[in-house]
């Protein structure tokens, strides 16, 4: 929200501007506290008018540009390019520090609200076998998923690393 401004000053003074939309304040945000209520009625009006106006738009799947098509974004600017992975990074032999002898479900990224990580912490006692939620990242709703494992009895078969770098995921 805060690049945002500058880039539209850039844009006057003739820059090109090219705009990625990862979490779209309009679409894709989903804080239901307060903060994210001035979020998207600030940011959202914000964020849509500068992307009608970029030169180019960046937009990680085809459901978030046809979103910005519907509320005017010209869509010969908008440029899909899904999150990737590297697949030589994932290839073994791996030194497992987590590695239990049991099933695990692996969730890599922010624990964040609009990533649902509360979906896998409930799911976890449903699972027929004796599985481990392993979850690589922090993030703002870390706190809320380590009350939830512990409100279901869940909490020491999830394992929180906190932040890991990279090379080392």
């Amino acid at each position: 929200l805060s690049v945002v401004p500058l880039a539209r000053l850039a844009a006057r003074r003739g820059a090109t501007v090219v705009m990625t939309v990862h979490s779209s304040l309009t679409f894709t945000f989903n804080d239901p506290g307060p903060r994210g209520a001035l979020l998207r009625t600030l940011g959202g009006p914000l964020e849509r008018a500068s992307a009608r106006r970029a030169s180019a738009v960046i937009v990680l799947t085809d459901r978030l540009r046809s979103a910005l098509v519907g509320v005017g974004v010209p869509p010969e600017r908008l440029h899909v390019i899904p999150p990737g992975i590297a697949p030589e990074l994932f290839e073994g032999p791996f030194d497992d520090p987590l590695s239990t002898g049991r099933p695990r479900v692996l969730f890599v990224g922010r624990i964040a609200a609009q990533k649902n990580v509360e979906a896998l912490v409930r799911a976890l006692p449903a699972l027929r076998q004796d599985a481990r939620l392993v979850v690589v990242g922090d993030g703002p709703g870390r706190r809320g998923i380590e009350r939830l494992a512990d409100e279901l009895g869940i909490g020491e078969r999830m394992t929180i690393t906190g932040f890991v770098r990279h090379e080392q995921v």
